[in-house]
């Protein structure tokens, strides 16, 4: 299952976390976008070795840095404003219950000050996701609104199937293949990761 989860009532962050704590829950991971729970699959190889392939240059690049490269730790965001809030049940109207639950493939994050014990709390400076086909519209369309809404700076949409790259900032949005080396812009393109490289090495 990676898909919307039915549910007649959209629900809080406070009944999303004691959701995600049920017994038969307890192997499985969920985003709370909206108020709607979105179950989570197990990731493809292709789609592994990817991800890893991103984290391991990232990481390296950051060694001394103030910043630092996360793979799949929840980040949590304001609720889009354009949701109406009626729709809510009465357990819904807790500040700290109008909070998003993403979960990133990839994030770069340079303000130690939004890394808690299980998540991170605010727009990190950059985020990845590589689709899947049950995933692509949220990768491409909802997360992207929500992403750039809440301050994230760059944002990258990978699709191997398509050989494309989508990376979105505030500015512009930029194709890319992967023949390509996309310069990674937060870091003023002095990290330029060689998608030619990644694909070589997805064939072995």
């Amino acid at each position: 299952m990676n898909g919307r989860y039915k549910s007649e009532e959209l629900m809080s962050l406070e009944e999303f976390e004691a959701f995600i704590k049920l017994t038969e829950n307890e192997d499985k991971r969920f985003e709370l976008i909206d108020g709607n729970v979105y179950a989570m699959s197990s990731p493809s190889s292709t789609h592994a070795d990817i991800v890893g392939y991103l984290h391991g240059t990232i990481f390296n690049f950051l060694k001394g840095k103030p910043c630092k490269a996360y793979m799949n730790l929840d980040v949590r965001l304001k609720l889009n404003d354009s949701i109406d809030n009626n729709k809510r049940n009465a357990n819904a109207n807790d500040k700290d219950n109008d909070v998003n639950v993403f979960i990133p493939d990839l994030f770069v994050n340079c303000n130690p000050n939004r890394i808690k014990t299980n998540y991170c709390l605010g727009a990190p400076e950059f985020i990845v996701e590589v689709v899947s086909p049950s995933t692509m519209n949220r990768d491409y369309y909802l997360k992207y609104y929500q992403y750039l809404m809440n301050g994230v700076q760059e944002y990258w949409v990978i699709n191997h199937t398509k050989n494309r790259i989508t990376v979105h900032t505030p500015e512009f949005i930029k194709e890319y293949t992967f023949n390509d080396k996309v310069p990674i812009k937060i870091f003023n393109g002095e990290l330029v990761i060689d998608f030619g490289d990644l694909s070589e090495t997805l064939k072995n």
